[in-house]
């Protein structure tokens, strides 16, 4: 899946012109990375999005317990995007992103972003826009899983 796809399939260009696209491919850095690679470990400070073109991610929280260190959240598929929260809020990252196999992934830095959007207010607005929705639809999912969980006690 190239850039463009994924930007499309992740909803992150919602409603953009093609010259927003155009922009936000051109600032997109492309990596590949190794079976259990790290991306971005919990609690780090970075604010850059990810989006996922060719593999898988495992998205996991720390559990410091006898039987297991983590315990994985989510699996991330090609046209994906990760890295939502740290990027609207700042906050520490909430859990680590590593990948599962060979993966490929563009990383839309922060810093960029914000100068873009800044530049643009209707690129901000957009993005942002569906930044919100993509959480929305996230937080949509653990809540009907967390239900479904509390179904089974």
């Amino acid at each position: 899946m190239d850039i463009m796809k994924a930007l499309e399939a992740s909803g992150l260009i919602e409603g953009m012109s093609e010259e927003h696209v155009q922009l936000l491919a051109s600032i997109a850095e492309h990596k590949i990375v190794q079976p259990g690679e790290i991306i971005v470990p919990e609690v780090n400070r970075s604010r850059d999005l990810y989006l996922l073109t060719r593999g898988r991610l495992i998205i996991s929280l720390a559990v410091p317990r006898e039987d297991r260190q983590e315990e994985v959240l989510d699996t991330l598929h090609p046209g994906q995007l990760c890295g939502e929260l740290a990027f609207v809020d700042g906050s520490p990252r909430s859990a680590t992103v590593k990948a599962d196999v060979e993966t490929e992934i563009f990383t839309l830095p922060h810093d960029k972003l914000n100068e873009a959007m800044e530049k643009d207010p209707k690129l901000g607005y957009l993005m942002m826009r569906n930044v919100a929705t993509i959480i929305a639809g996230k937080l949509r999912q653990t809540n009907l899983a967390y239900r479904n969980q509390l179904m089974m006690w």
